[in-house]
């Protein structure tokens, strides 16, 4: 699990990368995004893969600038806590949308160190409602492994940014997965004891 969680974490870093250079009015399309950016943004990747290595602070930092603006960590938080999410209070809710933030940040950095990616291109767009699609795409690492991932995302109507929520890999959906683990901790541990274990485990170096 721990694995397929830092695959995960790896190629959606690399499409959050694609978003953070996209202006609202060239997004027509989340695929046609997709599409027109993950090359350069790979160049750019390679490119400073080394200094990343040397300073991971560095990553982290460029992380925070340039995908969180893309990713809708609040609804994402809500998700995974499911019915908890209504029963907690707004100070609760604002402390695990923080502390789940910061796990996104550090999962997303750490995979972009443990793995290498050559390619990615956009194989299919699907999607009934224009605002909403998921978009598969085949990702190929430096290793000659090929990765089937899917991301879900919606178009935001005020900004008409693309925001993505959810990536699966082998039909395995990151979102899914956050939300079976995470219920079953606020419903033996409560809301308070769950927001500070994920607070020290994004302490911890």
């Amino acid at each position: 699990m721990h694995k397929m969680i830092l695959k995960l974490g790896l190629v959606t870093s690399i499409l959050f990368f694609s978003c953070a250079y996209a202006e609202p009015n060239q997004q027509q399309s989340a695929g046609e995004m997709v599409s027109e950016l993950t090359h350069s943004v790979l160049v750019k990747l390679h490119a400073e893969q080394a200094n990343f290595e040397r300073h991971p602070e560095l990553l982290k930092s460029f992380t925070i600038k340039y995908i969180l603006p893309y990713i809708d960590t609040a609804k994402m938080a809500r998700y995974v806590t499911g019915r908890n999410w209504k029963n907690a209070t707004k100070a609760q809710q604002k402390a695990f949308t923080h502390a789940f933030t910061e796990m996104l940040l550090n999962s997303y950095s750490s995979a972009l160190l443990k793995y290498h990616i050559k390619s990615m291109k956009v194989v299919k767009v699907e999607g009934r409602k224009k605002t909403r699609q998921s978009i598969t795409t085949e990702v190929i690492q430096e290793s000659g492994d090929k990765l089937k991932v899917v991301y879900r995302a919606y178009q935001n109507k005020k900004t008409h940014k693309w925001m993505l929520y959810d990536v699966s890999f082998e039909g395995i959906s990151l979102l899914v997965n956050y939300r079976k683990s995470f219920t079953s901790e606020i419903d033996k541990k409560g809301f308070d004891q769950v927001i500070q274990e994920l607070e020290a485990k994004n302490d911890t170096p």
